[in-house]
Parts: C-alpha cells; structure tokens; sequence
C-alpha cells in the first residue's frame, strides 16, 4: 500500500509539468481574502516491520471554513483541499497537491502519509501546510501555513559480526 501512495505521489508532481493538472504551487501573499484557518500539522516518521522508518505520516485538524468543497459544479467560493509542501533533507522540494485527484489531498481530508518506498533518508523534513480556495471570482486563494519538523536521526547500530583473528608468523 505505501509503494502505491509513493508512485501516485510521483505521479501527483509530474502531472503540473505535463500541464495536465492546475493546482496551487505556490503561496500567495496575505490578503484581506486569505480564508481563515486553525491547522495544526502533525508528523511523525513512520516505520516497517523491522523499525527502519519508510516514511512520514501527518495528521492535521482542518480549518474552520465554511465554504463547501469544489467540484464540477461548484468553481468559486470553495475549498480546493490542502497542499503539503515537504523540504527534504540536502535540499529539493515535494508538493503534494490539493484536489480530489489520484495523489491529491482533499478539503475532507485530515491525514496523509509519504512512502517513497524503501527508507526514507536520514536528516530533518521541514514540512507546511495550507489550504486552497477559489474565491468569489474563481481566484486561487491561500491560508497561512501550518508548519512541522520530522527528525529521522540514526539512533542504534547494530555490531558488526564474524570477526576472527588470525596469528601472524
């Protein structure tokens, strides 16, 4: 299953450059029209069976507005979902989208989890989330970001084994 969400994930950030989806990418500046929000974003690294993590699970609590969800129908005064934004460790940004596409995250959504497959690297994961609306006249409109640290530190090594000496003469 966490294989399946990192290919949607990466086919979620290869849609906008094939132009085939539009979505938010970038925040707006605070505006009288920047819908209000009480997100509070938690993350915590995620592991397999064996304790290695694989990823990161977030968990939030959406905001309080009342505008409804966009569809097909409904195009301005509506909440598009949430977009998380994750700062991976060395540099490079991923950008799950906000929507209710394959690998995007919806405004009913309130939790989303990152499996790029296999472990996920060592370091800090910087990560911020904000909602996504249309506003009256259809124009893409930004909350203020919630925002969470992931650490994934090395934390126990397991000894080396076979050792064996051998006399020299």
């Amino acid at each position: 299953m966490r294989r399946h969400i990192g290919l949607l994930i990466a086919l979620a950030l290869l849609l906008p450059i094939a132009g085939l989806a539009a979505a938010p990418t970038k925040p707006a500046a605070a505006s009288a029209k920047t819908p209000s929000t009480r997100l509070t974003l938690r993350a915590q690294a995620s592991g397999t069976t064996t304790g290695v993590p694989s990823g990161i699970d977030y968990s939030w609590t959406p905001g309080d507005n009342a505008a409804p969800p966009c569809s097909t129908t409904t195009t301005t005064n509506c909440i598009l979902g949430q977009q998380l934004t994750i700062t991976l460790p060395g540099g490079g940004e991923l950008i799950i989208q906000a929507g209710t596409g394959t690998g995007q995250i919806g405004p009913a959504d309130a939790a989303y989890s990152w499996a790029p497959g296999g472990q996920i690297a060592y370091g800090t994961y910087q990560s911020s989330l904000v909602t996504a609306a249309y506003d009256n006249s259809g124009a893409l409109i930004l909350s203020s970001a919630a925002v969470a640290t992931t650490v994934n530190a090395l934390t126990t090594l397991n000894p080396p084994t076979g050792l064996a000496g051998v006399v020299h003469k």
